[in-house]
């Protein structure tokens, strides 16, 4: 049957306005499909899969044929990128018929505007469903196979490797290029990648079923926006430990300048999650990954022992205290030797802190402290009297901070037990 000529007319309207009809669109899909603004899935990856699909509906009903081989290999190839990005199959459908109900209500929009008779209208609308329909059994298909194979091991996923990349888990180099060339990101061996992980720091707002979600969906479209790269991602979870979103990168400047655009991310203006992020070190191939995400959940968890909230830190800063966090028999034992002899004297204990804070100066530690900068090196002395502390030692300094850094970080013989007790002593 072929295609009345009023509505190919209108077809072909639609693809002349293509650019506003993609927005509102995709607009709707957005609003509507609560999985797609809290995975992985993007706003320009969302876009350009509507894009594509919109158009080649309109390009079917304006030369009145089928999709060809090339546009059905096109939405299956979708369907097997949503099933190793996470997607659910219940958003794939909701997704599809939020966008046909859009297409619709805008082609029978300008049919009534354009004056296309009742008949003709129904039989473009008709036509258009067909051709959606098609286009959706296609990706659903591969989505199915896709998942089938996720589901007997056979291939790697998003989510799954982000988790393996983090435990240390080998992963085979083909398992790797799969996910990376399925995926299609530009990664190689020499592609410097550097670590992030993200973690709410406090209760969700209401409306938010899922902060870890949102959270990862933001931290993906606000890199891929800020640096042109989709990064990989995903959740991990330890017993021991709150889940926190880990993401991985590529990224050939320095870290730094990575944890400020993501720092600007996390403004309340941004997302309504509040949260803390950590960046590791940069790594050479998204097999090493691994260790810079480490670093960054480590950085992550000192940030939220320390109440930091919409901010990142580098690893590189925290050094010490995630040190500590993974040896605080280590640092109860400090505490034994350093503190313990200045029980019953807060304000050496505040003076030690603060000049420690203060790179070791005199002058900031007094004006801090609200003091005289003789009362600071009296109380310094009385310190070193009291626990034979050399501040002019580096060692005694790095020994220092781990024992005042784990006080901040709830470490203390209180939570873990006295290193001297259990000794005899």
């Amino acid at each position: 049957m072929r295609t009345p000529p009023e509505v190919l007319r209108v077809a072909r309207s639609m693809v002349t306005d293509f650019a506003s009809i993609i927005g509102e669109i995709t607009d709707r899909v957005w609003r509507l499909v609560p999985a797609y603004p809290q995975v992985v899935v993007d706003r320009t990856d969302l876009t350009a899969q509507v894009s594509d699909s919109i158009l080649n509906v309109l390009v079917c009903l304006i030369e009145e044929r089928a999709p060809s081989a090339g546009e059905l290999e096109s939405a299956a190839t979708n369907g097997e990128r949503r099933a190793l990005q996470g997607v659910a199959h219940a958003a794939i459908v909701q997704s599809y018929r939020n966008a046909e109900r859009s297409l619709v209500d805008t082609f029978l929009d300008r049919c009534a505007r354009m004056q296309v008779g009742a008949a003709a209208a129904r039989a473009g609308q008709r036509a258009i469903i067909a051709v959606l329909d098609q286009l959706e059994g296609a990706m659903l298909a591969a989505y199915q196979r896709m998942q089938h194979r996720i589901a007997t091991r056979t291939v790697l996923t998003e989510p799954d490797l982000m988790n393996r990349l983090v435990s240390g888990e080998p992963i085979e180099s083909a398992d790797l290029a799969g996910l990376v060339r399925s995926l299609g990101l530009d990664l190689d061996e020499d592609t410097r990648m550097v670590g992030l992980a993200l973690a709410p720091v406090e209760p969700a707002e209401e409306g938010l079923h899922d902060p870890l979600a949102e959270l990862r969906h933001h931290a993906v479209a606000h890199l891929r926006t800020e640096t042109g790269t989709a990064p990989l991602s995903g959740v991990v979870r330890e017993d021991s430990h709150p889940p926190v979103v880990v993401l991985a990168v590529a990224w050939d400047r320095a870290p730094a300048d990575l944890a400020a655009v993501l720092t600007a991310g996390l403004g309340q203006r941004r997302i309504a999650v509040a949260a803390v992020g950590g960046v590791g070190e940069p790594r050479r191939g998204l097999a090493r990954v691994g260790g810079s995400c480490r670093q960054a959940i480590g950085a992550v968890r000192v940030g939220a022992l320390r109440g930091a909230s919409r901010q990142m830190l580098a690893f590189t800063e925290v050094l010490l205290e995630v040190w500590a966090l993974r040896d605080p028999r280590m640092v109860v034992n400090l505490q034994d030797r350093y503190l313990r002899p200045l029980a019953g004297h807060e304000h050496l204990v505040d003076t030690l802190r603060a000049h420690l804070a203060t790179d070791l100066s005199v002058p900031e530690t007094a004006r801090r402290l609200v003091v005289h900068p003789n009362t600071v090196i009296y109380r310094l002395r009385r310190i070193h009297e009291l626990t034979d502390l050399d501040l002019h030692r580096v060692r005694d300094v790095a020994q220092a901070m781990l024992a005042v850094g784990g006080l901040d970080l709830g470490i203390s013989a209180a939570s873990h037990g006295s290193a001297a007790v259990e000794a005899g002593g």
